[in-house]
């Protein structure tokens, strides 16, 4: 889920641009913000962060690998599983979903170095609030070289992979119209409390 806030109100107040992928133009995304293509270098002070499109979840995701050492994964790659595809591609059009993210994994996250580490969007929370693979505070990172060895889906073959993630899909969640409303700026939150609450719960947006 993208900041719940409007970005084009924040983007004033502090003065930087909102990137998004190039792709979002195909989302119809209605603030505005700076697309950032595949490869795209973006310089913040000595800090060096290099955008790579890794579409599955969504067609415009995007990885932000920061100093050739850490890899902001989103929703793609998580420590105990990968993103689910058929939230906007739908059920009838997951298995395009699902074979867009296994190129991303296997021709753009796997090709990085073992010793990077992967820093995703989500850490899983149980419906009754326990937290399975972190902790309140507590950075959720873990090295790739571990997660090729030990996340069963990243060991699969193509045709493994997308039945995997298409059979037996997760229930969606149920304020997925809602974040997607927000995400594309049609919808607005304005209760902060309403917003955390759409942040809260278990992870949904895995596999």
């Amino acid at each position: 889920m993208e900041p719940w806030w409007t970005p084009a109100s924040d983007t004033d107040e502090v003065g930087v641009p909102y990137h998004l992928g190039e792709a979002s133009s195909e989302r119809g995304v209605e603030y505005d913000y700076e697309p950032v293509s595949d490869g795209e270098v973006i310089d913040v002070g000595d800090v060096e962060i290099e955008a790579h499109h890794t579409p599955g979840h969504t067609s415009e995701m995007i990885n932000y690998l920061v100093d050739c050492e850490l890899l902001l994964t989103g929703d793609t790659l998580f420590v105990d599983s990968v993103g689910r595809t058929e939230l906007q591609f739908g059920e009838d059009d997951a298995s395009r979903g699902a074979e867009l993210l296994y190129d991303s994994l296997h021709e753009t996250i796997l090709d990085l170095p073992d010793d990077t580490t992967i820093l995703p969007g989500h850490l899983t929370v149980t419906s009754d609030g326990r937290y399975e693979n972190g902790s309140p505070g507590e950075p959720l990172e873990a090295q790739l070289g571990n997660l090729r060895d030990e996340l069963d889906f990243l060991g699969l073959d193509r045709e493994a992979f997308v039945e995997r993630l298409t059979e037996d899909a997760p229930e969606k969640p149920p304020n997925y119209e809602t974040v997607i409303g927000i995400n594309i700026g049609k919808e607005t939150v304005d209760d902060e409390g309403e917003a955390t609450e759409l942040e809260l719960g278990p992870n949904n947006c895995a596999a």
